[in-house]
């Protein structure tokens, strides 16, 4: 049986935004001054993350079309980008996360946190170091746990791509506006959708087998 919760990602859950012809334009609004300081903050953070190589992979692996495509502003998704590159800079920094395998997804300045901690620490010390960087608002899904196997990282790997594929088939889901994560089965879900699209990924990403939980962490858009 696949279970759904629904975890608000900013105060309110909520927020207006036009999505017509100058909401699909505003990325594009200044765009050398945007590009410029942010490009400038990005080249900051890679440096700060010199032989993290790992995990810059997952960070950078956005294409320019779904850039183009995602509801957020170039502005706003470069800052994600860069928020993602500090706080993975700075857990990587702090002693008592040594040998924690945590994965920092970030979208809209929401810090998903998912993963295993080798032992039970101060959460609030977590993310006390997320917020100095930069984030809105940090949900911590970490668990204590062994790590990992081959076999897990597998499955979930299958999972991602096979919810990936289905949404990119399915004309009720917007697909490049849509972060997810999948760990042990379990299904984090960001991104800026309406209640109508919301309720639609979560009918496809149930849909595939291996999916026990799905935490659905979405902003609204009217």
């Amino acid at each position: 049986m696949i279970t759904t919760t629904t975890t608000p990602s900013v105060e309110g859950h909520r927020i207006s935004r036009h999505l017509g012809v100058n909401g699909f334009l505003g990325p594009f609004a200044g765009l050398r001054s945007i590009v410029r300081g942010r490009m400038a903050a990005l080249c900051l953070a890679v440096a700060l993350l010199a032989g993290c190589a790992p995990a810059m992979v997952g960070v950078f692996g956005v294409g320019v079309s779904e850039i183009v495509l995602d509801r957020r502003s170039l502005g706003r998704n470069l800052d994600d980008q860069t928020l993602a590159l500090r706080v993975i800079d700075a857990f990587r920094r702090a002693p008592e996360l040594e040998g924690a395998r945590i994965n920092v997804t970030t979208h809209n300045g929401v810090v998903l946190l998912t993963g295993e901690l080798e032992s039970e620490i101060d959460r609030n010390r977590i993310e006390r170091i997320a917020m100095a960087q930069g984030a809105v608002t940090v949900l911590d899904q970490l668990e204590t746990f062994e790590q990992p196997g081959f076999f897990d990282k597998a499955n979930d790997l299958r999972i991602e791509t096979q919810i990936k594929a289905k949404l990119a088939l399915d004309p009720d889901t917007p697909v490049t506006s849509i972060k997810l994560v999948s760990e042990r089965g379990r299904v984090y879900l960001l991104g800026l959708v309406t209640e109508a699209e919301a309720q639609a990924v979560t009918e496809v990403v149930g849909s595939v087998t291996g999916v026990r939980h799905i935490i659905q962490a979405f902003e609204y858009i009217q």
